[in-house]
């Protein structure tokens, strides 16, 4: 389930992460009240990120929707916000974040988010920890090629069990 990517519209990259820390406190991060999109299939879009933020808030006492992050290249300072962080501890000095971006429907645009901006960020901010990528979707296109091997789990356990660097979950 890998090969070339399909045409992306995530242009952002960290590229070169010189410093990079969490956000929380900033005003106007992370942004208060409903997130609107700029269409109908955007706001749809933001419906599923908020229920499935909500289900793993619920299920997941080291979960944190809606992470806000500072980071400056050699560009100068940007802002990123992930979908999610899941922390998983192995000991008392490391642990494991699974960093979650969330989609309506597979794409490789989520791949690109996760590996090209949000990676370069947390591990620049979380030096000591061990992270894994994963893309959180309502419909699964198997047709969506990505530039890595990737496996499609059927439950988020099954992801977080597999020890896989990434994966994908169809969310129902």
């Amino acid at each position: 389930m890998h090969g070339l990517p399909q045409t992306t519209y995530v242009r952002r990259q960290a590229g070169s992460v010189l410093s990079a820390s969490l956000l929380w406190g900033e005003a106007g991060f992370p942004p208060s009240g409903a997130q609107r999109g700029k269409s109908a299939a955007q706001n749809e879009g933001l419906r599923f990120e908020e229920k499935v933020s909500q289900e793993l808030t619920l299920r997941y006492e080291y979960f944190l929707p809606q992470v806000p992050f500072r980071f400056t290249t050699s560009y100068g300072t940007e802002k990123c916000i992930l979908d999610g962080m899941l922390f998983k501890h192995r000991s008392l000095e490391t642990h494991e974040i699974v960093l979650v971006e969330m989609k309506k429907r597979h794409t490789a645009d989520a791949w690109f988010q996760l590996r090209q901006l949000y990676f370069p960020v947390v591990q620049k901010a979380f030096p000591r920890s061990s992270l894994r990528l994963l893309e959180i979707c309502k419909q699964y296109e198997p047709g969506v090629r990505l530039p890595e091997p990737y496996k499609l789990h059927k439950t988020l356990c099954e992801y977080l069990e597999s020890g896989a660097p990434f994966g994908v979950v169809s969310w129902r």
